[in-house]
């Protein structure tokens, strides 16, 4: 009965393994349309994508406005649609983006590493407490028996 408990244990811990490597590889594969090939546009100016999405320093937070929405920026370039004489706005360098894919990931495997340490806990309680239950039944089949235990 333990061994076929340790033996599903175990099967259990490697199949959620399996599924969140899965999972990690089909979340990369199927990120949709690059984010190069996104563009913002202004009457004034067009802007492109040219970087990833990185977390904002604190004090980027506290003064940029692209950091105040999600707290994350990505570096974009633009250029002016006309030829701008005077004395034309400064163009942006940066936009807000909702989420860091290194920080994404990291919360990704820290639930899974916590949910599987939740799940050998909970086994360890449960074979500890089939022991205890086990041990007692046979005392006391032992004690009707009259066998000394």
């Amino acid at each position: 009965m333990r061994r076929t408990l340790l033996q599903h244990t175990a099967i259990f811990i490697l199949l959620v393994f399996f599924l969140s490597a899965a999972a990690a590889l089909g979340n990369a594969q199927s990120n949709g349309p690059s984010l190069q090939s996104r563009q913002l546009s202004s009457d004034m100016y067009t802007c492109s994508v040219v970087g990833e999405c990185k977390v904002c320093t604190d004090l980027e937070k506290k003064t940029q406005p692209y950091c105040k929405e999600y707290g994350n920026k990505q570096a974009i370039s633009c250029k002016y649609n006309e030829d701008i004489t005077g004395m034309p706005d400064a163009l942006p360098l940066f936009q807000a983006c909702p989420r860091v894919r290194w920080v994404e990931r990291r919360h990704y495997h820290v639930f899974v590493v916590s949910n599987v340490v939740v799940s050998m806990l909970a086994v360890g309680v449960f074979l500890w407490r089939h022991r205890k239950l086990t041990g007692e039944q046979y005392r006391r089949m032992a004690q009707r028996i009259g066998i000394s235990v």
